[in-house]
């Protein structure tokens, strides 16, 4: 008997908590409080979560696309982009390794620098290396038009890396008009001109590919670099051109 009583009692117990859990559930509000403010608190802490959540699993979803798909992938880049590529201030960093990884592609090279001595030695260490046609053009963009001369439609990839940046953190005021300048042609007028010099051919034949290398500095304002900070906006934005 007391056996029956147990499990009767444990069957009670049961529904009301149940019962008691459902009673919880329905007088849940989303917004608990009388006060206004305490409520825009709540809502401005739930908007929060939200944005972490949503910029984490994007974030994720970049850095598999671009470090694990991209290797999944295997592209061949000479049927996709073309046989030729150009990369602006391929002599050291970023636009060296870009050269050396296009070249690793398959793909024939047009490096421009402003040192001669350093493509000429890239250019020779490629061409032994990796087999493929590689051609060299100094330019000082910070000259200006320079980059405007015709090579021709053949350049079916694009990298447009060449930046400058003052030698040092400085104030505004203490940056010369030669800087100044400097960093206009060759931050902000050196993609535009290249791009428009080897776009028709991409567009004619309908391959290739045009990659403009951005900063962190131009998404957020940088003090003692404001020059350079503000220049690289316009590499950040390109990449939204129709």
């Amino acid at each position: 008997m007391r056996g029956d009583g147990g499990m009767q009692d444990a069957t009670l117990h049961d529904r009301l908590a149940r019962r008691g859990n459902m009673m919880d559930l329905e007088g849940f509000q989303l917004f608990p409080y009388p006060n206004a403010f305490l409520n825009g608190i709540v809502l401005v802490g739930l908007l929060s979560v939200l944005k972490f959540f949503t910029v984490t699993t994007w974030n994720l979803a970049v850095g598999l696309r671009a470090h694990v798909w991209s290797k999944l992938r295997n592209k061949n880049f000479v049927e996709t982009y073309g046989r030729w590529a150009v990369v602006t201030g391929s002599s050291d960093g970023i636009g060296k390794g870009y050269a050396y990884e296009l070249a690793k592609k398959g793909m024939n090279l047009l490096l421009i620098s402003r040192t001669m001595e350093k493509l000429q030695k890239i250019k020779e260490e490629i061409e032994k290396e990796f087999g493929v046609e590689v051609e060299i053009m100094q330019v000082d963009f910070s000259h200006g038009k320079q980059c405007t001369r015709d090579r021709g439609t053949r350049e079916r990839k694009g990298v447009n890396n060449v930046a400058v940046i003052v030698p040092h953190p400085m104030n505004f005021g203490e940056v010369s008009e030669h800087q100044l300048w400097s960093h206009v042609n060759v931050n902000v007028a050196s993609p535009l001109a290249m791009t428009r010099m080897i776009l028709p051919g991409m567009l004619e034949r309908d391959k290739g590919a045009i990659v403009n290398i951005a900063s962190i500095y131009g998404r957020y304002p940088v003090p003692m670099v404001q020059v350079y900070s503000a220049t690289k906006v316009s590499t950040g934005w390109e990449r939204r051109w129709k």
